[in-house]
């Protein structure tokens, strides 16, 4: 009997043992560190963590995400953090302390483009680990970016979000001077998507303009022309150096021209005007032998608004220009279509257009170099500096007043094909 309730004894004995053994065990486990959970993340005051992803991202803000527990900064770097646009990487500096990582991208990402941030590796100070598969994807604030035609061509471009900045890269097209800039919405209603013009004073001077005037060429812009409050004078949205240079002008009520200078096979210089009202007037139906083919847009009924007129003002309209100098073609296309086809070749008279050999800067003491967006020249220019209309100084002048966006300049001409192409992609 004793021998019995001794055997009993020891199997509690050992039965409590093992329950403790398998506690300890259990606990021993539980020790382990929970997986490091994100709580947050915003990029100014734009909520990234929701429950779909954030749209109308700012495109030059510093993105924190917010962990629920501190983590240990030395496993955030840019090998562990990574913003990124499809498969590539952006580069960007990464920053961490407490429980927060920032993430501060090296230049202004692309406007209404796709991005995720993805992270390899980030730990809890503790040692809790972030799953690998955790991820942010959100969309950059304004329209999708364009990839142009003959890219390898395009000497410069502005995108005017929110900058006067040259944007192709170049180290050639610095801004030398903004004056009463301001930025407003692009042809797409996002704000600060278009640079805005007062019509009196506002300006953009930017280097190195003569380098823009290559034999062959061509550019490409968006322009919302405002005649609002007694602005009735034309607009110069851009030139450099006058008619020593090229600049666009839209006169009053509705002409569009670009006049530039032209290098002769003599190796003299000419201006020359590519002058479009809409009325349809050309070779062969009343107009100059040089004109080859101009559309016909102005309205039928007597006394109804010019063509250019209607089509222009208080609207966006997508205006290219471009010169072939080997076929010696010049063609004015508006909205996609062609409104004007100037063929030089066809003029006669000798030592004419049709000896131009193509754009080129014709250097004068009354001007500088300077591309000006908002006049025709820079302020440093004198040329018909006396002139109510053409002096920057008097209010009056045809200062341009509206807004302009994505503006392009090539080394080379644009096919038809090409120009309808930029036309439907940027609309």
């Amino acid at each position: 009997m004793k021998s019995t309730n001794l055997i009993s004894i020891g199997k509690k004995l050992f039965m409590v043992a093992a329950a403790a053994f398998i506690m300890t065990s259990c606990s021993d486990d539980d020790s382990s560190p929970s997986a490091l959970k994100i709580s947050s993340a915003k990029s100014g005051s734009k909520n990234l963590y929701g429950t779909t992803s954030a749209t109308d991202v700012p495109v030059d803000s510093t993105i924190s995400v917010t962990f629920a527990r501190e983590i240990d900064a030395a496993t955030a770097t840019s090998s562990t953090v990574m913003l990124k646009m499809g498969g590539t990487t952006v580069a960007s500096v990464i920053t961490a302390s407490g429980s927060t990582i920032w993430i501060n991208p090296n230049s202004a990402l692309m406007t209404g483009t796709n991005y995720s941030i993805r992270f390899m590796g980030v730990k809890a100070k503790d040692g809790g680990a972030l799953s690998n598969t955790d991820s942010i994807a959100f969309k950059s604030y304004g329209a999708p970016s364009v990839t142009p035609p003959q890219a390898t061509n395009l000497l410069a471009y502005w995108n005017f979000n929110n900058t006067a900045t040259e944007a192709n890269n170049s180290t050639d097209y610095t801004t030398a001077a903004t004056v009463d800039l301001t930025y407003g919405k692009d042809r797409f209603g996002y704000d600060n998507g278009a640079a805005s013009f007062n019509g009196t004073t506002s300006i953009i001077e930017v280097n190195n303009g003569d380098k823009l005037l290559t034999p062959s060429n061509a550019l490409s812009f968006w322009v919302y022309t405002d005649s609002t409050g007694g602005h009735t004078q034309g607009h110069f949205p851009m030139g450099v150096g006058d008619l020593y240079g090229f600049f666009v002008e839209l006169g009053m009520p509705g002409a569009l021209k670009q006049t530039a200078n032209f290098k002769k096979s003599d190796g003299s210089n000419s201006a020359q005007d590519m002058w479009y009202n809409g009325s349809g007037e050309d070779k062969d139906n009343g107009g100059w032998i040089g004109w080859d083919y101009r559309l016909n847009i102005n309205a039928s009924a007597p006394g109804a608004a010019n063509g250019v007129g209607a089509l222009m003002l208080g609207k966006w309209t997508h205006v290219v220009f471009t010169y072939d100098a080997a076929a010696k073609i010049q063609l004015l296309y508006l909205n996609g279509v062609l409104s004007q086809r100037n063929n030089y070749a066809n003029v006669p008279d000798a030592g004419g257009p049709n000896t131009f050999t193509g754009f080129s800067w014709n250097a004068n003491a009354e001007v500088t170099n300077k591309l000006a967006f908002g006049f025709n020249h820079d302020r440093a220019s004198t040329h018909w500096s006396t002139e109510p209309w053409g002096g920057y100084t008097f209010p009056g002048a045809n200062h341009f007043k509206g807004r302009l966006d994505d503006v392009r300049f090539w080394k080379a001409a644009l096919t038809p094909a090409e120009i309808t192409a930029l036309y439907n992609s940027e609309k």
